[in-house]
């Protein structure tokens, strides 16, 4: 196994400490990778593998420490020289939770500049998390065999190997309380677990959504609709874990790493959870899309609605806009609200909501946002006029498809704010947006404390003739 001592000079965007490594041939340095580093630090590493232009290595001894590096939390998270799989679920549990945000902030702005071009831009404060441990409301786990008896965990970073937890420091009780009864149900019920290779078994994950009010909502994701003793697995979570507020199952029958199939099946109890965010009352169904940091969304809702400084006479359409939750705050400020996803139950969940909460003046539409600018949809925009028009946009990680900036540009809102759960695309769509829209602030938030993942909010106002 190739050994050498790596200093770590900078982080990437994913996450990693990067360093060099000699070439010895004359030529220059070849990059290499370490995760689990920080800056600053000296490191002696095993290489894990090597390309024509850049290694990766493995973190074996720290030689000299940044005064940043923590222990990690999580006894399943990497510590260097483990030489058994460690969980990869979180990469930044090395470093304190200001540390990260630290990171977080300066590493959008490396990715701005160097992606975007905005060479000294103005990044504001990461906005904390209210909780850096405890904070997930959606856990999905897989299972998997160990011998003859199930096993249930997350994988190891870059493969599907399990490795099996009893506790997740950034998970809720309730949600470890309800993993424990699966697995024990499992071997209970001699359940056939999945096997990927072999495209067998019946049991493929556990998805657990949890509120603040420790209420869950539990679906398991299994191969077939069958369910046998489906009344006594009921009857026993029931009394296991009476946080449990509905029972659910979704079908995965394809030979893929998509985690949940098209058709669910409600088996007992609630279709929906419901959780209080910013006045409004939020439901979503188990596999509806909805922020997994409930106390740092509200923070992330709170700064969408600072930047856009809504007014009545404004209208807003959200685009990406899930179960509704910005476009019915915005609803609260403006005349009118249209909110658009392609997402047919996301939609009905918006819906929904907008009657939970009785909010009249918002309309939504199950649309790709790429044609609602189609000729066939301009009368959506009828009653806007671009002078009062503000945009949100909340994309997927791979961002604005080019239809949707172009037909921004041409819409002209007065004001898009931005919120990105990427920082590359983000730079890629805002370099796109720059030619009409000036960009007035960009604020990091830390959606996902222990990991490297950056959320974003960008407020671009429309360039005054």
């Amino acid at each position: 196994m190739k050994h050498a001592v790596i200093d770590v000079q900078r982080l990437t965007p994913e996450g990693d400490g990067i360093g060099r490594i000699p070439s010895g041939s004359g030529s220059s340095d070849k990059v290499a990778f370490v995760p689990y580093s920080l800056p600053a630090e000296s490191i002696r590493c095993q290489c894990e593998f090597e390309k024509t232009h850049y290694s990766r290595w493995i973190p074996a001894d720290v030689l000299s420490a940044s005064p940043d590096r923590c222990l990690p939390r999580c006894p399943l998270h990497f510590t260097p020289g483990r030489n058994f799989a460690w969980c990869g679920g979180c990469n930044w549990q090395h470093m304190a939770s200001a540390t990260q945000r630290k990171y977080k902030r300066e590493l959008l702005a490396e990715t701005l500049t160097r992606i975007g071009g905005f060479a000294g831009l103005s990044i504001g404060e990461t906005l904390a998390s209210p909780d850096d441990w405890r904070y997930r409301n959606k856990v999905q786990i897989p299972f998997g065999n160990k011998g003859n008896r199930p096993v249930a965990g997350f994988y190891a970073p870059g493969s599907h190997e399990i490795v099996e937890f009893d506790d997740c420091p950034i998970q809720p009780e309730v949600s470890l309380q309800i993993l424990r009864s699966v697995k024990r149900l499992a071997a209970q019920f001699h359940w056939e677990i999945y096997d990927e290779d072999r495209h067998l078994g019946w049991l493929r994950h556990l998805l657990v959504r949890t509120n603040r009010a420790n209420e869950a909502l539990v679906a398991l994701v299994t191969a077939t609709p069958a369910f046998p003793a489906q009344n006594d697995v009921v009857k026993a979570l029931r009394s296991d874990c009476p946080s449990m507020i509905g029972f659910h199952q979704n079908i995965q029958p394809a030979r893929s790493h998509v985690i949940l199939g098209r058709e669910w099946i409600s088996l007992w109890g609630a279709d929906e959870i419901v959780e209080p965010v910013l006045g409004l009352k939020m439901g979503y169904a188990p596999g509806a899309f909805f922020q997994v940091n409930t106390g740092a969304a509200e923070r992330l809702y709170e700064k969408v609605l600072s930047e856009a400084d809504l007014q009545p006479g404004h209208g807003v359409v959200d685009f990406y806009c899930g179960v509704g939750a910005m476009a019915l705050l915005a609803a609260r400020k403006v005349d009118y609200v249209i909110g658009i996803d392609e997402v047919p139950s996301a939609i009905q969940g918006a819906e929904m909501n907008a009657r939970r909460n009785g909010i009249k003046n918002v309309r939504f539409e199950t649309l790709k946002v790429e044609s609602v600018f189609l000729p066939a949809h301009r009368s959506l925009f009828e009653r806007f006029d671009s002078n009062n028009l503000v945009v949100i946009l909340d994309p997927p990680r791979s961002g604005c498809d080019p239809l949707v900036i172009q037909g921004l540009l041409a819409l002209k809102p007065s004001r898009i704010i931005y919120v990105s759960c990427h920082p590359a695309t983000l730079a890629r769509d805002l370099k796109m947006l720059s030619s009409s829209y000036q960009i007035k602030s960009v604020t990091p938030v830390d959606l996902f404390p222990q990991t490297s993942h950056i959320e974003t909010v960008v407020r671009l106002d429309i360039h005054a003739l």
